[in-house]
Order: C-alpha cells, then structure tokens, then sequence
C-alpha cells in the first residue's frame, strides 16, 4: 500500500514539474501589466465610448419626452417582454438587437439613439403583490400586465424549476413558489437612450410601477460602431494583404506564361509560382499512391473529423440560450444523442493514429544514427508544418472574426478573441493545455500530441535494433501509461461526460486533471507507437492471421465499440452517481479503443477488413482528408460565430440541429479548402525548400528518405 502511495506522489510531483517549468516560460513572455478589472470580452469593445456618451441631465430629458410620446413605443418594443414558452425552460429574452440599435432620431434639438444592455434577473424574488387598479397611462398599464404575467408564472413554475434544478440550482419543495439560488437568473435585454446607464432607465420605468420592487444586477451594454481597430487588427490585414497581393501575383505570373505564352507549367520559376491558386490547387487535387501507403486512413480520418464536429456542434448548446431547455435536457439523456457525444472518443483516434505513423513513417526509412542526429530538425520540422495554419487560424480569430458578424450575445466570441489577443503565444508554444488561456480552446489535442511528438523518441529509438528489445520497450511504455491514466482515473474523482449537468463540479476536475492532460492521455499514443511497429515489420509480407483470431479481433472491435460509446448513456441519467464506474470508463475505455482503431488499420492493410476496408479506402475520401487539419481548427470558431450571432433564443431540435451541422460543415470545408490552397500549400512547399528536401515529383522514396517520412501530410498531424 505504501508503495502504491508512493508511486502516487511521483506522479503527482512529476505532473508538477511539467507545470512549473512550462509555466517558468509562460512568465518570461507574459505581461504583469495587464488589466484583470474588467473582464476579457469588454476589452475586446470600446469602454471610453460607453463612458463617453453618457450624461445623466440629458438622460433624464430624454427619458420624460420617451414616456410621453410613441417613439417611446420603440425602445419598448426592441425590449424584452415576458417570452413564450417559459415553463418549458425559456426564460430568457434578449429583445430586438437590430432594431434597439437602429434607433436614431433628432427631435427638439435631443439625438435619441438606442443603446442595448442586459440585465440579468436573480430567480429568488418572490412575486409581487399587483394592484387590481390602474391609472390612465399606457407605460403603467404596459409594465403592470408584463409583472402580472411574471407574478403568474411563478405560482406555476413549481415543474419547470423541478427540470432545470440539474442544471440552475436547488428547489426548496416547501415553499408554494419557486426558490432558487441566486446564480439562477433571467437575461433580459434592454433598449435605452445612449446617454442613460441602465439604472437610471430602469429608476425611471419603476416609478410607474412603485409597487415592484425588482433585483437585478448589469451585464453588459452595446452601441453601433463599437468595436475599435486593435494593433491585432493591423497586423492581421498587412500580413493577410501581403498574402494576398503575392497570391494574386503569383496566379497571374502562371496564367500569363501557360495561357498566354503557351509555356509548359514545368518551365515555371518554382518560387513564382508557389503562391499561385491554379498550381496549388492542382498539386492539393492530385493523387499519387505509393507502395505502403495506408489508405484506410483517410477514411478513419474523416469519420473522426465528422464525429468531432458534430459533437462540439451539440455541444456548443449546452452554452446557449435555447428556448426549450426542458427539451434540451431530456434529449441530452436519451440513447442517440450520447451517441453523438462519444465524439470525445475521436480525440483518442487521432492519438493512436498519430503514434502509429509516426513509427511507421520513420524506423525503417532512415537508419538509427541519422535519427538521433535529426532530432532537432524532427521537432522543427513538425513545427514548420503545423504553424502556417494554426497561425492563420490566429489571425482570422484575433481580427476578421471579431468584425464579420454581431448579435446580442457576442461578448462570447469577443472574449475569446481578446484571450487570443493577450495569449496567442500559448498556441503558438503548445503549452495551452497545461496553462489555459480561452483562447481556441479546443487546440489542447495540438497541445497534448505535441508534447507526446516530443517524448516519442525516447521509445522509437529503441526500435531500430533487435525485436526483442523493442517489443520489451513498447509493452513497458504501454503498461506505464496506462498505469498513469489508472492511477489519474481513481486518485481524483472526476465525471466521464460534459453534458451531465448535475455532476458539473466534477467535470471542472475531469478537465483539469484528466481530459487536456498530457500524462493521462498518453496511452492511446503509445498504443499507436506498438501498431506501428507491428505494421513496419510486415511491410512488404503478409501477416497471417487464422480465422479464429480474425473473428475473435472483430468481436473485440465490437464490443468496445458499443461498451465506449453506448456506456455513456447511463452516465448521462438525472441521479446517476456512481463514481466507480466513472473511474473504470476513463482507466480501461481509453486503451481498449486505442487497440480496436489499431486492429482496424491492421485489418485495412492485410486484408482482414473486406468491405470495411474498401469503404474506408474509397477516393472520395482524400480530399477531406487533406482537409482534416484546417477544417479541425477552424470549425469551431466558425461555429462561435453562428452561436454569437443569434438574434434571439434558439429553439434546439435534434434533426434541426443535424441540419445545422451540415451547413456548418460545408462552410467549414470551404473556408478550410481556401486556407490550404493559399496558405498551407505555398508554406508547405517555402519549408521543403528551406530544407532541403525535394517533391516526390523530382525525387523517389529511396533517393530521398525524409520524404517518405512526411508520407504526405501525415508527418504534421494525422488531423
């Protein structure tokens, strides 16, 4: 038992020391002088001008002409009402955005414009005592019947509360109204004069109806015109002009020369070329198979990506305000949408198969001494091929995504475009994992394989030698990792699901200490590294497999597949709380799925897969899967934007939602297709020149060995 606590405490401290020392470095480049007093999307705005147009006399003369004449009517109607739908969950109700700010108007020498706030109402307020008389005045009669109304929603409101309690907070059973805590409240959106602060509008409309006694506490404001050009912003449109003016450039350079001086494309100046559309669009479209290839991959690829991208598309609302959160709870819970959100599981795909090719792509191609000399160009190389993108991806996020679009709840995107702002180097550095910086939240995979790119070598250079050795090696590194996942699995108690909102404690810990960290997720990696080698030593012959172990490797397969996936749905019940099983999922499910994608590619390549194999082999995949990596990091800013962009509260249907996905998806391809053509392509060919290796047009597998290494675009990432 001491020796268990031990082993305990090492990990801990070695997890500690990963912490510290990246940390160490995040404070060389990080700036102490950064204001923490105002949360980070504010800063993405511009709070001078909200200060600046304030001006209590003018707001109090514009508010007595507004309550007695129609352009009052205006700012109401763009203001929140009591919404429909309340006892199936929808208690928020943003207004009209557009039509709060397109209210602009000089009359008697006041320039009346609309500016939107929210306010957010606590729950815990009991209902008000309304008079059954009412004086002539349209404001008064307007704001008693809205305060009736709510009055009567609370007397009725027992079942809901009983709903979202999992989700919102407890209910007090003896009282005869709704009691919940106070982090449970109602977003209301506003229309007020610019010159007004929200409490002064709201001192104003209460005098009408003294008889309320209303708590609220302010959100947040918004005016026209009221995001600024950053230092971002300028050098996010001179680095993208540049590119596009050497774009434009180099396609006209081609164009000229092949169509106008009929000249043969292989005549071109390589470098003029590089950033032309036409050639690289032609190189991304072309397909040249070469002996060993693993062309099951794409399709396992592509399913991965597709799974990832409708599970955050689910995901994001859980972060929404939906107008039916009844709904969206119980169809958290049933069957086909946990279906959905074992799309956690394609994270560990994509581990394996990174491990997987990267032994395979390597021991064999190049002999043991030119590897551990080439270390240092190994890990710049997988540098090189990763920054392009992920730094264009940056850029888009730090400046254009900020200004294509706006809505109510925009404060979402604009935070993370001001942490991209402060914090962009932690992408950059891959350490977003270990030391969180909202920025791109879901680049921690790049982070985390990364990391296990670095530590690879300590176990790959053991595999040039004697078999013996190597197979020792890998099953050490297996059963150490998965050691460490076991121990991470039962040391903390931690929820298995994001979408259990009664466990919502213990997902904070699930992320923390398991779900983004390195050392608990390195199994499946490693697991990749053993297939790999297996798939390295039957190169170039059969593996034989009797039937009896075909069929029992695809029951295996099977089985795993329906115990990881269909084990969530139980996770995912009001009241489950079995934290044992918790604790197995995340100790042995991991593993067990790194294997079954293993055999998968094992049985693609061998020929043990029949029909699976043909269908993961079929052409139509490549191009998707070329696109894999560009659609991983761009598809969910994309899918923040069409969140923030919401106009008023989302009414979450599943087959509406599938249908959403699929115009995401297409978007995302489109958006990706471009950013490979005009970004990835030209860089991909800069890097090879910089270092010296040549196009598989120019030169052969065996002439030149780092080529066979890149295999593609595997060598950068398997997204």
């Amino acid at each position: 038992m001491k020796q268990n606590f031990k082993f305990i405490d090492r990990l801990t401290c070695a997890d500690m020391v990963l912490r510290k020392l990246i940390c160490f470095l995040i404070l060389l480049v990080s700036d102490p002088t950064r204001s923490t007093s105002i949360p980070d999307y504010a800063r993405a705005f511009d709070p001078e001008l909200y200060e600046r147009v304030l001006d209590s006399k003018e707001c109090q003369r514009q508010l007595d002409f507004l309550s007695n004449r129609s352009l009052g009517l205006s700012f109401i109607d763009a203001s929140a009402k009591i919404p429909s739908g309340i006892l199936t969950g929808n208690v928020n109700d943003f207004g009209d955005y557009d039509e709060c700010l397109g209210i602009h108007d000089y009359v008697e020498g006041m320039e009346l414009q609309g500016k939107y706030c929210t306010v957010l109402v606590p729950w815990d307020q009991m209902p008000t005592n309304l008079p059954e008389t009412l004086e002539d005045n349209w404001l008064q009669l307007f704001l008693t019947y809205q305060f009736r109304g709510i009055s009567g929603m609370l007397e009725q409101n027992k079942g809901y509360a009983h709903e979202v309690s999992s989700i919102r907070g407890r209910i007090d059973p003896n009282e005869h109204t709704v009691f919940v805590l106070s982090s449970n409240e109602t977003l209301l959106g506003l229309c007020i004069p610019k010159v007004c602060t929200t409490s002064e509008a709201l001192n104003h409309v209460l005098n009408y109806i003294s008889f309320v006694n209303l708590t609220y506490r302010d959100y947040y404001c918004r005016l026209p015109n009221d995001k600024p050009f950053r230092p971002a912003d300028y050098v996010s449109m001179a680095i993208f002009s540049i590119i596009a003016i050497l774009t434009v450039a180099s396609s006209s350079y081609e164009i000229y020369n092949v169509h106008v001086l009929k000249k043969d494309s292989s005549q071109l100046h390589p470098i003029y070329r590089n950033f032309s559309v036409f050639h690289n669009t032609r190189r991304f479209l072309t397909f040249n198979r070469n002996s060993g290839q693993l062309d099951c991959l794409d399709g396992i690829r592509v399913m991965a990506m597709s799974w990832i991208t409708l599970g955050h598309t689910f995901c994001m609302i859980i972060f929404a305000f939906t107008h039916n959160s009844i709904y969206r709870v119980i169809k958290f819970r049933q069957l086909e949408t946990n279906v959905i959100f074992g799309a956690i599981l394609s994270v560990d795909t994509f581990l394996s198969i990174s491990g997987l090719l990267l032994v395979y792509t390597v021991v064999g191609k190049i002999p043991r001494d030119r590897f551990l000399k080439g270390i240092p160009l190994f890990y710049l190389y997988r540098l090189l091929r990763i920054w392009p993108l992920l730094a264009a991806t940056l850029l888009l996020e730090v400046s254009l995504m900020h200004h294509i679009a706006d809505g109510p709840f925009w404060q979402v995107v604009a935070g993370d475009v001001e942490n991209c702002r402060s914090n962009w180097w932690r992408i950059l550095l891959h350490v977003q994992n270990y030391y969180r910086s909202n920025c791109m939240i879901h680049t921690w995979y790049l982070a985390v394989d990364f990391q296990l790119y670095i530590l690879s070598p300590i176990v790959i250079v053991w595999l040039f030698g004697r078999k013996a050795i190597a197979w020792l090696i890998l099953i050490l590194s297996v059963l150490l990792s998965w050691a460490v996942t076991i121990t991470y699995s039962y040391t903390f108690k931690m929820s298995t699901i994001l979408h259990n909102f009664e466990r919502s404690a213990d997902i904070v810990t699930y992320l923390d200490k398991f779900y983004d960290n390195t050392l608990p997720r390195a199994v499946p990696f490693v697991v990749g590294l053993m297939f790999g080698y297996i798939l390295h030593l039957h190169r170039d012959k059969k593996l034989t497999i009797s039937r009896l172990y075909v069929s029992l490797f695809w029951i295996y397969s099977c089985i795993v597949m329906f115990f990881a996936v269909y084990s969530l749905y139980p996770m995912a019940q009001s009241g489950y709380d079995n934290q044992a099983f918790d604790s197995f999922y995340n100790a042995f499910a991991r593993i067990l799925w790194a294997f079954m994608i293993g055999w998968l590619v094992l049985a693609c390549d061998h020929g043990y897969a029949g029909p699976i194999n043909w269908f993961l082999s079929l052409k139509i995949w490549k191009i998707p899967a070329r696109l894999s990596f560009a659609v991983y990091l761009i598809h969910l800013p994309l899918l923040m934007i069409f969140h923030g962009s919401w106009k008023e509260t989302h009414y979450f249907g599943g087959t509406e939602t599938f249908f959403r996905y699929l115009n995401n998806l297409c978007v995302t391809i489109l958006v990706a297709f471009a950013m490979c053509i005009v970004i990835d392509a030209p860089c991909s060919t800069l890097q090879k020149m910089l270092l010296g290796i040549k196009s598989n047009t120019q030169n052969s597998s065996n002439e030149e060995p780092q080529e066979a290494v890149e295999d593609g675009k595997s060598f950068k990432t398997t997204l």
